[in-house]
């Protein structure tokens, strides 16, 4: 499984499930390295045990065999939803952005990414988001978001 987004960077899963990235770190999304101008042409692994890849926007995410959900890339809009707001777009990158994967959540079944925010379903069927559209807070550029995981739906 292959998927790419915005950013020019590409996260694939082996049929070993290991996880490789490549292309650019704009935001941190190769899961590595903190030097945003990076770009790499050579696969690198980053993660092993995982049954689902995702990309968009910004962000890169994963969930593990055990239904854990890692994420990293950047943080603009609060859509890693650490309770925090800036990142690469804004110049902020060594302040926000999650070079590596970071366990977020247990119990995830599925992750959509959209650029500036991430939905989860988890276990249970419910859904949860955090970036633009989710919350009262305000980024930069005026656009309403928020920068923890809100339940949408049960």
């Amino acid at each position: 499984m292959e998927k790419n987004n915005e950013g020019g960077a590409v996260i694939a899963m082996k049929k070993d499930h290991s996880v490789w990235t490549w292309g650019s770190n704009a935001g941190g999304m190769l899961g590595y390295d903190k030097n945003t101008d990076l770009i790499s042409c050579k696969p690198k692994k980053i993660f092993e045990n995982v049954k689902y890849i995702a990309a968009g926007g910004y962000n890169m995410a994963v969930i593990t065999k055990k239904n854990n959900l890692y994420l990293w890339g950047d943080n603009t809009y609060g859509q890693l939803g650490n309770g925090k707001k800036a990142g690469w777009y804004f110049g902020d990158s060594d302040k926000e952005c999650w070079f590596k994967p970071k366990k977020v959540m247990g119990d995830v079944t599925a992750v959509h990414i959209g650029s500036g925010k991430i939905i989860v379903t988890r276990m249970d069927g419910s859904k949860w988001g955090t970036g633009i559209g989710f919350g009262n807070e305000r980024s930069e550029s005026g656009k309403k978001v928020g920068t923890r995981f809100v339940m949408i739906s049960k």
